[in-house]
């Protein structure tokens, strides 16, 4: 339970037809955010049709949001309107917002500390090895880039989590964010992270950068679980369940088995530092900074070493 700072509202964006895999994600991640903050104000944006879809599947989501907003896309498709909705959500939702995305675990209390005259915060998305930023953007993204105009900045933003101001400066980016969107998906990209980018540099310094603790994609780095606060898990809608490599996974099939999140897998892989539900070796327990974890590992393998020449040589 956190005592810090109060939280801006967290924002959702959902497009489901019910207890999809999109609602069961959204609700682990809200539910992790609840553990941490009690008193945290959970919004969700959806559709009428999802909102719908929701109430008659009495949804344990609903009861985890303050707030419900409805508003209904002109554009046809669950990820188009779930595209058109994030690009729009600063200025459908009122007051200071952190938008989450629904593939997101939260293990240890969020915090935003925005600088004087930042306005929006985004996290870098690019990063080596040994975590120093890097230009990393998709071929297909310079590809759209030169077709609508756009200059994209000198390091490419992730769109998973963003910290929004309530200033007009934070709404002009937003409005910004949307209408380039649309002329994505006039082309046929319903991608929201290429448009988002494509505007901050209209923004100058009003655009601050988040740091990987609060949007940290660990599939992508695992040097990224160190004081994570909130893991990204970059599921896209087809983590895996039946067979879970991932903490996420591991929540997902545990509330499909049982309908409860398990809050005591969520605490321990914040106490170690390690945000998958299989063995993934001594270096990247390492990397993660999960000492434990590799110790344990190392031991196992010493273990098993010693047996498997204990019964060649008997």
């Amino acid at each position: 339970m956190s005592s810090g700072p109060a939280l801006p509202r967290i924002c959702y964006v959902l497009t489901t037809e019910g207890e999809d895999i999109y609602a069961l994600m959204t609700r682990i991640s809200a539910a992790s955010v609840r553990r941490l903050h009690p008193d945290a104000e959970i919004v969700l944006l959806c559709d009428p049709e999802s909102e719908s879809a929701l109430r008659g599947a009495a949804s344990p989501l609903l009861n985890l949001c303050d707030t419900v907003v409805s508003v209904a896309p002109d554009i046809e498709g669950r990820m188009q309107r779930s595209r058109w909705l994030k690009s729009s959500l600063r200025n459908v939702i009122d007051g200071e917002l952190l938008y989450v995305d629904a593939d997101t675990v939260a293990v240890k209390p969020l915090a935003v500390e925005p600088a004087p005259g930042e306005h929006v915060l985004a996290a870098l998305d690019g990063w080596d090895l040994d975590g120093t930023p890097i230009q990393g953007v998709h071929d297909w993204v310079w590809v759209l880039a030169d077709r609508l105009g756009w200059t994209i900045p000198g390091f490419y933003r992730n769109s998973g989590v963003i910290y929004f101001r309530d200033s007009a400066a934070a709404r002009s980016l937003g409005q910004r964010w949307h209408e380039e969107w649309q002329r994505s998906a006039e082309v046929g990209c319903y991608r929201d992270q290429p448009a988002f980018n494509a505007v901050l540099g209209e923004f100058g310094d009003a655009v601050g950068t988040l740091p990987t603790t609060m949007n940290a994609m660990v599939r992508y780095r695992a040097w990224m679980a160190r004081r994570a606060r909130l893991y990204h898990f970059w599921a896209e809608g087809n983590p895996v369940a039946d067979e879970p490599d991932t903490l996420l996974d591991h929540l997902i099939a545990h509330m499909r088995a049982t309908g409860m999140v398990d809050y005591d897998a969520i605490s321990r892989s914040g106490r170690l530092q390690y945000p998958w539900a299989r063995r993934q070796g001594v270096p990247i327990a390492l990397v993660a900074g999960a000492y434990r974890v590799a110790f344990y590992e190392l031991v196992r393998k010493v273990v098993r070493s010693a047996l498997s020449f204990r019964r060649r040589y008997d």
